[in-house]
């Protein structure tokens, strides 16, 4: 179905649209601000670094930023070198465009840094040299590499909107304290915005992150302080911070109203008061009163660090649990089937053939008054002559005076031969049984060892998962939330292959609120990529959904299955499942011999394969699972053929797995050609894996699968056959292939027969 055409674009649609300007200009301010930023009023290489640090296509926005900047706020007598190092960084930059795009932002800063010292070695040499002044050089160089190479992570972290990790963090602050030392020279009134902000900051930082945070950015700010030429600030930052830290328990309130009382009392300690003391009381006022007053939702947007870190931790466990839950009621059947092997386990007991034969013979000679001159006197001819007679009733015969030495002498022969026989039964029954207790323990183990390896790779494609960027996952909140206000649970993740994942739980009555194809056009809009329509499983009065992006392939599917001998039921059972993850899937599978009895199990087989690939188990693990269904079904012997193809609808690969099944054609390009794999059946031996080729198709391929009732007279004229088929519909197709395989039966048996046919289509 279409996706309906949006005709109005939202404030935030429209915003996107000035992103490139209004970055331009953002660039250019803080190029103005940060060349303005000074240490202790004779270094000022900021605005180069910044102009450095800036991506090709905001190179000129941030120097002329930073020129203005030069011009109209630093104060030393260094501007016209710091002009003539911006323009020859810009001059290198041009020279230098040859390289990638994408390469060279990582040596602007070094450019930078190197504009820096040919500016202020021709200023040393032209004044004459003195040792501090090729010092100074030196270190205002290695400030502007080093600040270079960091707003270069800032700014790459800022405009990827990914989460704040502790370096990209790190990064960022150090270029809000450059900004603090360049904005703190505006003043209104007397009263600074800058300190109003910072004081904001440790706010934030002490109540929303921790103690340790809050106190780190007071120590940043006041040392920031001091090199900006305002020393008396480190003593006021430091006591408001640890305040707000220590305070934090209290709530926003408590953090509010501690840093103010810290930030006076330290104004209060100093000697001789500060000239501004008034002005940044009221300034820490202010800024309790906007931290206090600021919407919850506000400082949860701000909470970078610890709130996308929870955030995230959140997201991946919600995505994982329901990814596991999935599983888990997929394996609910096998699992009750374990469990009622392990009961038979401890139940089962028996003594093994010759504690039965001994008790016997112990019956027998018991009130015998021969019994001690035979087991003692003559022990060894006693012992040889049982021994003959037990292993001819463990061989299954019957014991006879025959099985006996003729020097064996016993007045109770016959009772004793009578006593081991009437055991003979039971020991075949207890040796029956034996058998079947390690067959069920086989199965039990490749059960076990079949979950195991099916947990082990959904935790391997678990591992690539990933939280979506804060603004993606609000997007997709915004939208989905106002449609259905209910939502129990919401996720928003990126898979292994970095695509776009969302989870959804809510009450089973309001599941047809977002399951319209309106919703995933909704969600394509504010994500700014094709969403495809969700899947939905429900359970219990709970509906989960499912969204991801929308694949670019699909495939057109028929299939058409004829019965031998015209019975009531086919012994090949086959399904398809178009779209399950990104990935469509045709599994076949047929049954040994024909009628009902193979029906069930080719129809077990299909069943168990579709509810684990639907719950995102790989193949491999699941067809094991599979064998050990087979194997554990009431001691009979049932095989079964099972063949899967497995087709990635964004990258067209196709993975085949076959266990013991006919081939698998695939016509690419306009030729066919056959995929053989030898493999067992499922059902035959413990451990038996499926036979795994991979395969990479295009738009337009054509992929058949046959049960091996169309290849039992040869296989040899399939291709050409196909060849001649290919451009008739999918079901002409199929129906063409099986009367061409009935046609050729010359021997008078009849199997079974099943043809699936898939075409690869753009979606």
């Amino acid at each position: 179905m279409d996706m309906p055409t949006v005709r109005t674009l939202r404030l935030p649609q429209r915003l996107s649209a000035l992103r490139e300007p209004l970055e331009q200009l953002l660039y250019a301010a803080v190029g103005f601000v940060m060349s303005g930023a000074s240490i202790l009023l004779t270094a000022a290489p900021f605005g180069v670094a910044w102009a450095g640090a800036a991506a090709p296509d905001l190179a000129v926005s941030a120097t002329a930023g930073a020129m203005a900047g030069y011009l109209l706020l630093f104060a030393g007598a260094g501007s016209l070198r710091y002009l003539a190092s911006l323009a020859l960084l810009f001059g290198l930059r041009w020279a230098l465009g040859f390289l990638p795009r994408h390469r060279i932002q990582f040596y602007t800063p070094l450019l930078a840094a190197l504009s820096i010292a040919v500016t202020g070695l021709a200023v040393i040499l032209s004044e004459g040299p003195t040792p501090y002044s090729v010092a100074l050089v030196c270190c205002e160089t290695a400030i502007t590499a080093t600040a270079g190479m960091l707003f270069v992570k800032a700014s790459r972290a800022l405009r990827a909107g990914a989460t704040l990790t502790r370096t990209s963090g790190v990064c960022i602050g150090v270029g809000l304290a450059v900004l603090y030392m360049g904005f703190s020279a505006f003043t209104v009134g007397g009263f600074s915005p800058a300190r109003m902000l910072a004081f904001c900051c440790l706010l934030f930082c002490a109540n929303c992150l921790s103690t340790g945070a809050g106190s780190a950015a007071a120590i940043a700010a006041g040392l920031v302080a001091a090199l900006a030429g305002q020393p008396w600030m480190l003593a006021v930052y430091c006591a408001a911070g640890l305040a707000a830290g220590v305070f934090s328990p209290l709530g926003r309130f408590g953090s509010a109203v501690s840093m103010t009382a810290g930030a006076l009392l330290a104004l209060a300690a100093q000697r001789p008061p500060s000239p501004s003391a008034l002005a940044l009381a009221v300034e820490c006022a202010a800024a309790s009163g906007l931290f206090f007053f600021a919407p919850p939702e506000v400082i949860r947007r701000l909470g970078l660090i610890r709130s996308a870190d929870a955030a995230s931790g959140r997201m991946l466990r919600q995505a994982a649990v329901s990814r596991l839950t999935e599983l888990g009621q997929a394996l609910s059947g096998i699992g009750t089937l374990t469990g009622e092997i392990a009961r038979q386990l401890e139940t089962i007991r028996g003594e093994d053939a010759d504690q039965l034969l001994s008790r016997a013979c112990a019956e027998v000679c018991r009130h015998c008054p021969d019994s001690p001159r035979c087991w003692q006197s003559g022990y060894r001819d006693t012992a040889d002559a049982v021994g003959q007679a037990f292993a001819a009733v463990r061989s299954g015969r019957t014991a006879t005076a025959q099985d006996l030495p003729p020097h064996f002498v016993c007045p109770r022969r016959d009772s004793l031969l009578d006593a081991l026989n009437a055991r003979a039964g039971t020991v075949r029954e207890r040796r029956a049984q034996r058998r079947q207790l390690s067959q069920l323990r086989s199965v039990a183990s490749d059960q076990f060892d079949g979950m195991g390896a099916l947990l082990c790779s959904l935790a391997d494609s678990l591992a690539g998962y990933g939280c979506a960027p804060d603004a993606t996952a609000d997007a997709v909140s915004r939208a989905l939330r106002g449609r259905c206000r209910e939502l129990d649970e919401l996720s928003c993740y990126l898979d292994g292959e970095g695509r776009i994942g969302i989870l959804a739980r809510l009450p089973e009555r309001h599941a047809a609120r977002l399951s319209s194809p309106e919703t995933a056009a909704e969600l394509s809009e504010a994500l700014g990529e094709e969403i495809g329509e969700p899947q939905v499983s429900l359970r219990d009065g709970e509906a989960r959904l499912c969204w991801s992006a929308r694949t670019p392939f699909c495939i057109e599917t028929a299939f058409l299955q004829r019965a031998a001998h015209r019975n009531r039921y086919c012994g090949d059972d086959c399904r398809i499942l178009p779209q399950v993850g990104g990935r469509a899937a045709l599994l076949l599978a047929d049954g040994m011999g024909v009628g009902s009895p193979a029906a069930v199990d080719a129809g077990l087989c299909t069943e168990l394969l579709e509810r684990l690939i639907t719950a995102g188990a790989s193949p491999q693990p699941a067809l094991r699972l599979v064998s050990a269904a087979l194997l554990s079904g009431g001691g009979e012997e049932r095989l079964c053929t099972v063949d899967a193809a497995i087709l990635d609808l964004f990258t067209c690969r196709l993975d085949l797995y076959k266990a013991g099944a006919a081939p698998t054609y695939v016509l690419r390009q306009g030729r066919a050609a056959a995929i053989e794999t030898p493999s067992l059946p499922v059902g035959i031996l413990d451990g038996a894996e499926a036979e795994r080729t991979t395969l990479s198709l295009a738009e337009g391929d054509l992929v058949v699968m046959v049960s091996d009732g169309v290849t039992d007279s040869g296989a040899g004229w399939i291709p050409s056959e196909l060849n001649a088929l290919a451009a008739e519909p999918l079901d002409q197709l199929c129906s063409g292939l099986l009367d061409a395989a009935a046609a050729r039966r010359t021997d008078g048996h009849e199997d079974d027969m099943t043809v699936i046919a898939a075409r690869i289509v753009r979606s």
